[in-house]
């Protein structure tokens, strides 16, 4: 374990690591909450991404001091998105589009992939090129969940076990 250990994000970021260092895990889960604006959304947004981006930047500086910058995939996402508009007390409600980032081993990066249209309404993809497509497929979190789990290189039916039956997409690759 570190000397000292950082508070929030950071702290949670330092821990994370030194597990996979040792060896005592090989995932985690890092959250921070203060996003939910259903309220002054302007005010209290864009702090809190702020302290996200700076967590995320420690997290990799960590994993890179530890040498498993070769070993880890960070994803990073959300449960729901914010509506596209605001509400009467200049806050954002739950929508059910959201964004994900992810970095590190196997992602290859520099890409977007998905996008909306001038609702904030998911736009359909082709599943070979990931582009935007009419005639294509809306992503789910069933595609996320297949990609993640083959990067992972889990090799079980996770139709028989969760009842996912999306295709399997090159989200990372």
């Amino acid at each position: 374990m570190p000397e000292r250990v950082s508070s929030g994000l950071a702290g949670q970021a330092e821990i994370a690591v030194a597990s996979f260092t040792s060896g005592l895990a090989v995932s985690a889960n890092l959250s921070m909450g203060g996003f939910d604006t259903h309220g002054n959304h302007d005010r209290d947004h864009g702090r809190r991404l702020t302290e996200l981006l700076a967590g995320i930047d420690h997290l990799w500086e960590q994993i890179e001091a530890s040498g498993q910058q070769n070993k880890v995939t960070v994803v990073v996402g959300s449960d729901f998105g914010r509506t596209p508009f605001y509400n009467s007390n200049r806050g954002k409600d739950h929508w059910n589009i959201t964004s994900m980032m992810a970095m590190g081993a196997g992602v290859r990066g520099n890409r977007v992939i998905g996008g909306t249209d001038a609702n904030f309404e998911a736009l359909a993809v082709n599943p070979q090129t990931l582009k935007p497509d009419a005639n294509g497929i809306i992503l789910t979190p069933e595609h996320l969940h297949l990609a993640l789990r083959d990067l992972a290189g889990v090799q079980s039916d996770p139709g028989l076990q969760f009842g996912i039956q999306a295709p399997l997409l090159s989200l990372f690759s």
